[in-house]
């Protein structure tokens, strides 16, 4: 909290990184990209990390998340 322990978890392959949410139990980071025009998700630590969604994205700013239910939702802005 401090900000002393302050850990990369993903450094690479990142553009224009925007929304950001973490799924507190599941232990998930889940981001989107503006610039690679992507939602990724890996673990917490930086392992497994994976892309969500790749197609129909138009520059993806925010992310919601409801861990409870198992949902992510991708706000709609402009084409919906």
């Amino acid at each position: 909290m401090s900000g002393g322990d302050v850990v990369d978890v993903i450094s690479s392959g990142l553009s224009t990184t925007d929304g950001l949410a973490v799924d507190w139990l599941g232990s998930n980071l889940f981001w989107t990209d503006m610039g690679t025009q992507r939602i990724e998700v890996a673990r917490l630590t930086g392992q497994y990390r994976r892309v969500l969604v790749s197609d129909d994205l138009d520059q993806p700013r925010a992310i919601a998340l409801f861990p409870q239910k198992g949902y992510v939702e991708k706000p709609c802005l402009a084409k919906c």
